[in-house]
């Protein structure tokens, strides 16, 4: 229970972004004008008129129009209905977002009981070695799960990444053949690893 627990506090952390994109947004505010008179002369009343995410794609909105992103896609939550979509299935590096499925391999790991929060994690060379973000472990540092865990949610450490990796698989390589699977078993036909971190600039670690 405690592990779920955990697993639900540190859950948010990761897919805030994704929150933003999964309710209903405002996407584009026009001002309108109201021009009336009073006994001190006439004035002129602005108020703001909202237009929702569905409203805006049905008129042509031209901020949706305007947008530089290469590949947007916008769903509405309750119906999972595609509201908006740009070169939604074209392949893009997902960087660190490769950490969501990271995480996910470890939680799996901590509801099936085979790691706990509490179990310690030696850092190897290789892990130290990681370059980009890091929270700068050293060869033989020892933390817990529970502490790595928050030091990918929150610092992005790719050094942590791989730390967990060895920890659980006993390499990065076998710990990313996991990644894949995770990804199978999720119906992300379009999705594919190649390292823990997304440290990696292959063409074969991609998603959509």
């Amino acid at each position: 229970m405690r592990n779920r627990l955990k697993k639900y506090v540190l859950l948010p952390i990761l897919m805030a972004w994704m929150v933003s994109l999964c309710t209903p947004m405002i996407i584009f505010a026009e001002p309108e004008t109201t021009e009336g008179t009073s006994a001190e002369g006439t004035f002129v009343e602005e108020t703001s008129v909202e237009t929702t995410a569905e409203e805006a794609v049905a008129s042509g909105n031209p901020v949706l129009d305007a947008l530089q992103a290469p590949s947007v896609i916008l769903m509405e939550p309750s119906t999972g209905t595609v509201v908006y979509e740009k070169n939604a299935d074209e392949r893009r590096s997902p960087a660190s977002i490769t950490k969501i499925m990271t995480m996910l391999v470890i939680f799996d790991e901590l509801d099936n009981g085979k790691i706990k929060l509490e179990d310690e994690v030696v850092t190897s060379a290789y892990a130290k070695s990681m370059g980009g973000s890091q929270v700068f472990l050293e060869e033989g540092e020892t933390q817990t799960v529970d502490t790595l865990l928050k030091c990918i949610a929150v610092a992005s450490g790719n050094d942590a990444c791989v730390a967990m990796a060895e920890k659980i698989a006993g390499s990065e390589t076998e710990f990313v053949n996991r990644m894949n699977e995770k990804a199978s078993t999720l119906g992300l036909e379009n999705t594919h690893f190649c390292d823990c971190s997304g440290l990696s600039d292959s063409d074969d670690h991609y998603t959509t």
